[in-house]
């Protein structure tokens, strides 16, 4: 389909000039595409081009998060205390299968 973007002052010809508003990715999501003529800004040749595009983001859940501020820190640190005192030194860490076992340790201590 021929939209004419431009208008030329000396010759009053429509034409068309090759730009490009989008890749091939966005085609079907292209609801209408023209141009408003009747907006044209002043000592300009080229009409503003309208594009809509289908674009519906998809809707997220929400999880909570939690609250530190209501945390009883004096418990959480005696916690944290007695749970890494059972821990043993800290060394490298060079595997990843070693890394998720410590991890994992951490996690169930209580």
């Amino acid at each position: 389909m021929y939209i004419p973007t431009l208008q030329s002052h000396s010759t009053k010809n429509y034409t068309r000039v090759d730009n490009i508003f989008c890749n091939e990715d966005l085609l079907d999501a292209i609801i209408k595409c023209n141009t408003d003529d009747a907006a044209c800004p002043v000592r300009t040749d080229h009409y503003p081009i309208i594009t809509q595009l289908d674009i519906h983001a998809p809707k997220v859940t929400w999880e909570g998060r939690c609250n530190f501020r209501l945390a009883d820190w004096p418990e959480l640190v005696k916690t944290l205390k007695n749970n890494l005192a059972n821990l043993p030194p800290p060394t490298e860490i060079e595997v990843v299968q070693s890394f998720t076992d410590k991890l994992k340790l951490l996690g169930n201590r209580n």
